[in-house]
């Protein structure tokens, strides 16, 4: 939330969705995995194109934990491209931000958890999935 209100203050065309179930809060989730999803979302989602753009933060239990997304209404990750970085790893041709958080991820959880990309013309969704049940 921090993260997403300086955000706000360098982009004024630039809406933040925060929508977090209550017992979702209170999940474990690992130092920077959300953030670096958010600013990915901005810097390759909604600032090469104009006008206003649209971010969504969401958490909900599931499965018995949390699922995590950060969806943005930019124009998307062209599809060979994004066939080719879930074929070789998150390494590779998307940055170092996705590889960071998916180390992160497996570091904390192995491979019960795990970072999930879709993405169409009409924007990129980002998310991933921890064990454990938060608190009731």
């Amino acid at each position: 939330e921090r993260y997403a209100h300086f955000e706000r203050a360098r982009f004024a065309a630039l809406v933040i969705e925060m929508q977090v179930e209550a017992r979702a809060r209170t999940a474990l989730v690992p130092v920077l995995c959300v953030q670096p999803l958010v600013e990915n979302a901005v810097a390759h989602g909604l600032a090469p194109r104009q006008g206003r753009g649209r971010i969504r933060v969401s958490a909900r239990t599931r499965d018995g934990g949390v699922e995590v997304a950060v969806s943005d209404d930019g124009a998307g990750i062209p599809a060979d491209r994004l066939s080719s970085v879930l074929q070789r790893g998150f390494g590779t041709g998307l940055g170092m931000g996705l590889n960071n958080v998916h180390q992160r991820l497996i570091g904390a959880y192995g491979p019960s958890s795990g970072l999930q990309i879709e993405s169409s013309p009409r924007g990129t969704t980002v998310a991933f999935w921890v064990p454990g049940s938060p608190a009731a």
